[in-house]
């Protein structure tokens, strides 16, 4: 896999998009990931310092937004 992880790094690193099935929940029966590991996994397959800094520049703009999810204006 880290052969293909790593060409596909080289060929396209912004048109990468890390994902997991957290909380793993179709795991019974098997030993849990840990997904520390798998990050720094995928952050080992990246191995350059550019294409790591934008995924986690790309993965933080993820999860802010300037926008509000309540108006408000609807807000009581």
């Amino acid at each position: 896999m880290t052969p293909i992880a790593r060409a596909l790094v080289r060929a396209a690193p912004e048109r990468l998009l890390w994902g997991s099935d957290w909380p793993h929940v179709n795991m019974r029966g098997r030993v849990m990931p840990n997904d520390g590991d798998l990050l720094d996994m995928m952050l080992e397959w990246a191995r350059m310092k550019p294409c790591e800094t934008e995924f986690l520049a790309q993965m933080r703009g993820a999860f802010t937004t300037s926008q509000s999810w309540i108006d408000e204006t609807e807000v009581t």
